[in-house]
């Protein structure tokens, strides 16, 4: 069925039939492509022009394509086309736009309007088409700045309505925006199913952008007919939108967009030698023919082109494009963060999280891609859905601290706009200017003197939109209020405490708490990664989300909060390293194994793995990090673990449950380590020896088990599923009990378990406390809106993070709150506890130790 066309403002003006028009020749088209079409043509003429009421001047050396084709425009502005009617529903012609110049949008999907639509076209048929463009307002500049937005998911059903508006909302922050960008590039999964209904509520809720948006096709995008009818799985999205790839020019980059997930060889049904497969590999050969060697490429493609996603037959086109001096790579299709320098040389292969439904527990969010004087890129990222925060994390309001020089702390955030300047007046004089030290942080560490009593505390935001917003603290300072200083306790060597994860402190850390030091990783980000307290010293995992300089994991001194080493990695380090016998163990999401000495950060031995050798694509990652015992360190990649020698780095076993790449649950070890657990994609538990890998049992009862990782306690493995935590015998599998009510949640948090009683987080900022034998609910703690950090229980109080930029503790008895800390961002790390300490991770990249009088 063909569709009528869109309204194009006249750019692309239909002149009627013509046969006279200069035949050009294809580009690019292979003979076998050429075979596969002849006799089946029909003919597209017309002329390439910059719009001036007609008679605007002709422009030649212009790339004008149907996808298959590609043809040059003469002196005189003309080209021809052939084109199989056949080939697809509805037939287009587009334009690889010249630098410098811009064409209208399309009302309803701000979609450029580069090509046009041409319907019922027939074979042996000629008809002419012009195409006109205009001069970019504002000239051609060195630098810019465009948005790169993926993954938003207008969904169909009963959620459509609420996709429809949680999208138009980042529409009006991308609306904004300080800094107003060329344009929007939405790299794939525009929709979820690529229906009528959500191309319908797409266009409803990105009509109001005031930014041009380019799109490419992701997998969701594709109508859900069959797989080896791509023109019928297509059509939906060339009517709404567009071509499924083509090029263009932006600021001295020639810009390549590609479908690399249904279309061609990359098609996972696709038959590989079919003319459908070859036809965008040839395009995009023609395309690249058609510039120098030397000009800057961009790459924009749903899936990462070095990825476990990545669709089997990606290497040529790696091994093509890096004959080209590619500087960006742009995707998304995994939903998270990830910066990768090693795909392309001296670029950067980007994914950016998703406007809907991240899968590594992050923000939703977009990149900022400034092209910079000297050429090179920054991609910050941004977070949405943060409206001129500000919090003041020290002072806190109503704190007490010593006379003296009170260090100043402030978190700061804003989507659409960058914070400028931050000034703080004491008791209603000026105190100083603030400096930055990171996307959030705003610090001075020497202050003036701050006398005995109460003060007040004022604090001024300006943002480069010229906005202002403030917040105010009160706060006491005595003489003799000086914080108790940090002191070490038990160790803390792995997530929950201990590598069976129960997350029970052996100290009772009694709130209220005091900030006695905050380290600023400069840069780093905290997501997932909690922090490990070992001999006095603490270890966290950080990721770069703007690059790759800042991935790594850093050591802190517990007494000092300085940093004592830091290793930088190839990617980021996302889960929490463990730390035994004077090693520390961890893993970067890359899918390589590290161990360094714990004492002076020095390598010890590092394993990789993933490589496929068979196109060198990464095929495994590690959002999660090890655990070690028995002299083995026990790393999961989801559908397989493997245990490597923890002394060599040598593999000593690994075993493989099938299935596809998972990303986040750390294996757990019983509490007499003779057995290691493991979750995979399958939604499967497993049991194995802990020496030989051989396998001891396997039970998968419940969907959504591969996101969190295990705790053993009493002889039980407890596992968060959805929107239950699931128990079951440690030594059989049989499940033991189902504890209900938590409401479902995608990225599923590991539970505490604790003297008799379960602690878990739930839908919508609750934590439940359960308890164990009866599966009973006690208690529900409310903070919203989200709580993802999992809970530590330290005597009488439960201590957790949660989204609103806090660290709680809440009464164990009653669920009642005891004390707050405000910080100011995502507290989704799990404390740590040891001693009369409690630290945490923030997504603001620093890492917090509180104080307390009592243990």
């Amino acid at each position: 069925m063909r569709h009528n066309q869109l309204s194009r403002r006249n750019f692309l003006r239909l002149s009627g039939a013509s046969t006279a028009a200069v035949v050009l020749g294809t580009v690019g088209a292979d003979s076998a492509i050429a075979t596969a079409t002849k006799g089946k043509n029909a003919t597209v003429t017309g002329r390439v022009f910059v719009d001036n009421g007609g008679r605007g001047k002709n422009l030649a050396g212009v790339l004008v394509s149907d996808g298959v084709n590609i043809a040059v425009t003469d002196q005189r502005g003309e080209y021809t086309l052939p084109i199989d009617p056949s080939r697809r529903l509805t037939d287009m012609v587009f334009v690889s736009l010249p630098d410098g110049y811009e064409v209208p949008v399309a009302p309803a999907s701000r979609t450029p309007q580069f090509f046009t639509r041409i319907d019922q076209l027939l074979k042996g048929e000629t008809r002419r088409y012009e195409l006109a463009v205009s001069k970019r307002q504002g000239g051609q500049k060195p630098t810019g700045e465009f948005i790169h937005l993926t993954d938003v998911h207008v969904n169909r059903g009963s959620d459509l309505a609420n996709n429809r508006e949680r999208f138009r909302a980042q529409v009006d922050q991308l609306n904004a925006l300080s800094d107003r960008p060329d344009f929007i590039l939405l790299s794939g999964d525009l929709m979820d199913a690529g229906t009528v209904e959500e191309f319908i509520a797409y266009q409803d809720a990105v009509k109001d952008s005031v930014d041009t948006v380019f799109s490419s096709v992701g997998n969701h995008d594709v109508s859900g007919g069959p797989k080896n009818d791509y023109a019928e799985d297509i059509e939906n999205f060339r009517h709404y939108q567009g071509p499924e790839w083509y090029s263009f020019e932006w600021r001295g980059h020639h810009v390549v967009v590609i479908d690399n997930y249904d279309a061609g060889d990359f098609s996972p049904s696709g038959e590989p030698e079919s003319t459908r497969n070859e036809q965008q590999f040839n395009w995009l050969k023609a395309d690249l023919q058609h510039i120098d060697k030397s000009r800057p490429l961009i790459v924009v493609a749903h899936v990462a082109l070095n990825d476990p996603l990545t669709i089997p037959g990606t290497d040529r086109y790696i091994k093509l494009l890096r004959k080209y001096n590619v500087r960006l790579a742009l995707s998304g299709h995994t939903h998270r963060n990830d910066v990768d320098p090693n795909v392309f040389p001296g670029a950067l292969t980007v994914v950016t999280e998703p406007g809907w439904s991240p899968q590594d527990g992050g923000p939703v969010g977009f990149r900022r891609i400034i092209l910079e004087q000297d050429g090179t890129f920054s991609i910050p990222f941004k977070q949405f859905d943060v409206d001129r925060r500000v919090v003041v994390a020290h002072p806190a309001d109503g704190s007490t601290v010593p006379v003296g020089k009170v260090p100043l702390h402030v978190s700061a955030y804003d989507t659409s706009s960058e914070v400028k300047n931050i000034a703080v007046l004491l008791d209603g004089r000026r105190w100083g200017d603030l400096e930055r030290d990171g996307a959030w942080t705003w610090v001075d560490d020497s202050p003036d003197r701050v006398d005995a009593g109460a003060h007040r505390l004022d604090v001024r935001v300006k943002d480069d939109a010229g906005r202002e917003w403030t917040t105010s603290t009160t706060f006491t300072a005595e003489k003799q209020a000086q914080g108790p200083a940090p002191v070490a306790g038990a160790d803390w060597p792995s997530f929950g405490g201990g590598m069976s994860h129960g997350g029970k402190a052996t100290e009772a850390v009694v709130p209220p708490l005091s900030l006695a030091w905050t380290f600023r990783s400069g840069g780093g980000a905290i997501l997932n990664s909690s922090p490990v307290v070992v001999g006095g010293t603490a270890y966290i995992g950080l990721k770069d989300e703007n690059g790759v300089d800042n991935n790594g994991v850093v050591a802190v001194d517990l007494w000092t909060g300085r940093e004592q080493w830091r290793v930088h990695t190839d990617a980021a380090v996302d889960g929490t390293p463990c730390v035994v016998d004077g090693r520390v163990h961890f893993s970067s999401i890359r899918g390589t194994v590290h161990t360094v000495d714990a004492k002076r950060g020095t390598m010890l031995w590092e394993r990789r793995y993933g490589v496929d050798p068979a196109d060198n694509v990464q095929r495994w990652w590690a959002y999660a990090c090890p655990i070690a015992a028995n002299g083995l360190v026990y790393q999961s990649f989801g559908h397989q673990i493997v245990a490597l020698d923890a002394v060599s780095g040598e593999q000593r076993w690994a075993f493989n449950g099938g299935g596809a790449n998972s990303y986040y649950g750390m294996p757990a070890l019983s509490e007499d380590g003779k057995i290691v657990y493991f979750l995979s994609k399958g939604d499967a538990i497993w049991a194995l020896d802990a020496l030989t890998g051989a396998q001891l049992w396997r039970v998968n009862p419940v969907d959504g088990l591969y996101r969190s990782t295990p705790a053993v306690s009493g002889g039980v493995v407890y596992a968060r599923a959805g929107g239950l935590v699931l128990a079951v015998d440690a030594a059989t599998g049989a499940e033991v009990r189902r504890y209900t009510g938590l409401g479902y949640t995608y990225n599923a948090e590991s539970p505490a378990v604790a003297g008799g009683e379960l602690f878990s987080p739930g839908q919508n900022g609750r934590v439940m406390c359960f308890d164990v034998a009866s599966g009973a609910a006690k208690w529900t703690f409310n903070a919203p809106p989200t709580v993802e950090s999992t809970p530590v229980v330290s005597g009488d109080t439960v201590y957790f993070g949660s989204h609103d930029g806090s660290l709680y503790g809440v009464d164990r008895a009653a669920g009642t709150l005891k004390w707050r800390h405000p910080i100011g961002p995502w507290v989704k790390s799990s404390p740590a506890v040891t001693g009369n300490s409690v630290l945490v991770g923030a997504y603001d990249g620093n890492l917090y130790c509180f104080t307390a009088d009592a243990v």
